[in-house]
């Protein structure tokens, strides 16, 4: 069920897939976490969305993408990148490393890989 993405419609939307910080934890991961504001991105300033954050949960001996979670705006719409790049064994640094176009909403998913 980890792989799962979830998504709650709320105002702001609620999403998330993988692992849990306490999780990852408990199944003896060194985790860090990366956490992005949409205050701060582009595309939330100009459609006035600026309300949450994405977190991700990495391993900080490989760099593997755990886990995350994303509220804020199209968090249900997001979240399909970030399970994708789990279910592929991705390390942030891929999903640092992906361009993405300027200014949309997917973008933040690459700030907060770049936050570590």
């Amino acid at each position: 069920g980890r792989l799962i993405p979830f998504a709650v419609f709320t105002e702001p939307e609620i999403a998330g897939v993988g692992m849990g910080e306490k999780e990852a934890s408990e199944e003896g991961h060194d985790i860090k976490t990366q956490k992005f504001y949409f205050a701060h991105h582009g595309r939330a300033l100009a459609i006035d969305k600026l309300d949450g954050f994405i977190k991700l949960i990495v391993d900080r001996s490989n760099g593997k993408l755990l886990g995350g979670h994303i509220i804020g705006p199209s968090a249900g719409e997001i979240i399909h990148e970030l399970a994708m790049a789990i279910r592929m064994g991705a390390a942030v640094n891929d999903l640092r490393d992906m361009m993405h176009i300027h200014p949309t909403l997917t973008e933040a998913l690459n700030s907060a890989a770049w936050a570590g």
